[in-house]
């Protein structure tokens, strides 16, 4: 840095500075923001594994559903669907009895929609102990 004769720095390196700090402190929260999440638990469901079919109405597959009850030993499960700017009120799969302990997790996933086009569709797993 450059000083003039009263000892000050210029307005270039004051904002180098500023910007060089903010820089730093902007990492160092990234990375205790990364070091701080982490997965505790959620659902455990495969999204992709539903095999979500929207082309001629909602279908999804109930197998994947059964197997994923019995071996978690699930009371019940809940799969909601919707489908924005295309079906905003979406389409709700219940299996078994929806009581006990809940855990829910949303995702974001690609479906195939009529005319061979792929959306997006937000689907909504709630499963009960």
């Amino acid at each position: 840095m450059r000083f003039n004769r009263r000892a000050e720095t210029g307005f270039m390196e004051a904002i180098i500075s500023m910007m060089a700090v903010t820089m730093v402190l902007s990492m160092y929260l990234v990375f205790v923001a990364a070091s701080a999440t982490g997965t505790d638990g959620g659902t455990g469901i495969d999204i992709r594994m539903l095999d979500i079919d929207v082309r001629d109405g909602y279908s999804l597959s109930e197998d994947y559903i059964a197997e994923f009850m019995e071996v978690n030993e699930l009371s019940g499960i809940q799969v909601h669907v919707v489908i924005p700017f295309y079906d905003d009120d979406g389409i709700t799969f219940v299996a078994g009895i929806a009581e006990g302990l809940v855990e829910t997790e949303r995702a974001i996933t690609l479906v195939d929609y009529q005319d061979g086009r792929r959306v997006l569709a937000i689907v909504e797993v709630s499963t009960w102990r």
